[in-house]
């Protein structure tokens, strides 16, 4: 299955007709543009199920070409191909495997992007995930790969330059551009902007600064046409850049107000408490705030696809009756995945059920 990973991965496309003849000056631009575009062009693809394929193709300057694969979370085994390349008019590579098989490539700045079935551009929340960088000498790893897909919590992207974002908000923020520019930091603390309601992520290392802004406003995609639910604007080693972006799992399903329904499988009895626990999630900005049962509480929360954590709780100091405050907060901190039914949001430790809130209209 794995040795056809080509086939499925990157769409073939049969030629119908052969090319016209080119007259010999036409011939010497086309000699000059192909020796222009050898080398080394890596990304890490999508795929359906591993965390992407780290892809590395090399194009000699005598038409000919080798690349190779690894999937990503099920194997280190690389899998290399050769055939033979060319340039279609001015900016279109076609890969040749055999006398039935075609993979097109645009060229695009100093990338290659992958084109599918009808050799147009991919569009969508993976398209970024379909540029080949150039890379040279001790650049020439996968060091430079894209984050595995199943980790990605948010995208964005933009254009005019083309740009795109995918953050990880348990690790890191990956950013890049269809130039080769790429930034990969460790995710910081969030903090909020009031009262505009942005979220800024400023990360600053040695070697660079990246700041991301984060807006609940709706934006449209001009290149694509597509709307998203957030506006995003990225500050990259000095220069700014904007775009819109969305999340890639059901986040704002839980970002609202919940009150406890059952804890441990029980409703807390009357008189254990001064009034039902509370909690108020907002995914966007980290950040959990509510009551306990008796004490008003905050502290950060981190949600990703059916993860969820609670930590950094801080509570007011109040004598409270009873033991549901108490026992509300240890199951906080015991809590790792979630799952939403019917209005309803249900904390789980390793399947086992912790609580059960509905959510407040």
């Amino acid at each position: 299955m794995q040795k056809i990973w080509l086939t499925t991965l990157i769409a073939g496309i049969l030629l119908g007709r052969c090319s016209q003849p080119r007259s010999s000056g036409g011939q010497k631009e086309k000699a000059k543009t192909e020796a222009l575009l050898a080398g080394t062009y890596e990304g890490t693809l999508p795929c359906a199920d591993c965390q992407g394929i780290a892809y590395r193709l090399t194009l000699k300057p005598n038409r000919e070409f080798t690349q190779s694969a690894v999937y990503l979370g099920k194997s280190t085994r690389s899998y290399p191909q050769k055939g033979g390349w060319s340039l279609s008019g001015d900016s279109v590579v076609i890969l040749k495997k055999d006398s039935l098989e075609y993979t097109r490539l645009r060229v695009q700045n100093n990338a290659l992007l992958v084109l599918d079935r009808q050799g147009e551009i991919i569009t969508g929340d993976l398209a970024s995930r379909y540029i080949l960088h150039r890379v040279t000498g001790k650049e020439a790893s996968h060091s430079s790969a894209a984050l595995p897909s199943d980790t990605i919590d948010f995208v964005a992207s933009g254009n005019e330059p083309s740009w795109a974002l995918e953050i990880d908000f348990s690790q890191q923020m990956y950013f890049h551009t269809l130039s080769g520019d790429t930034l990969r930091v460790p995710v910081p603390v969030p903090r909020r902007s009031e009262p505009d309601g942005k979220v800024i992520y400023q990360a600053v290392t040695e070697a660079t600064t990246l700041q991301v802004v984060i807006q609940t406003v709706a934006c449209t995609d001009h290149m694509s046409g597509d709307g998203r639910g957030y506006r995003v604007e990225v500050t990259a080693n000095g220069k700014t850049y904007t775009g819109c972006g969305r999340y890639l799992f059901n986040a704002l399903g839980i970002n609202d107000i919940w009150a406890l329904e059952t804890l441990n499988g029980q409703i807390p009895p009357k008189g254990s408490y001064r009034e039902v626990p509370v909690l108020e999630i907002h995914v966007v900005e980290q950040r959990l705030n509510g009551n306990a049962g008796c004490n008003q509480m905050m502290g950060w929360v981190g949600v990703e696809l059916g993860k969820i954590e609670f930590s950094n709780l801080i509570t007011t100091k109040m004598a409270c009756p009873g033991d549901t405050e108490a026992r509300f907060l240890k199951a906080l901190t015991k809590t790792n995945t979630y799952r939403l039914e019917s209005g309803k949001l249900v904390l789980l430790q390793e399947g086992e059920e912790l609580m059960r809130l509905k959510k407040v209209d």
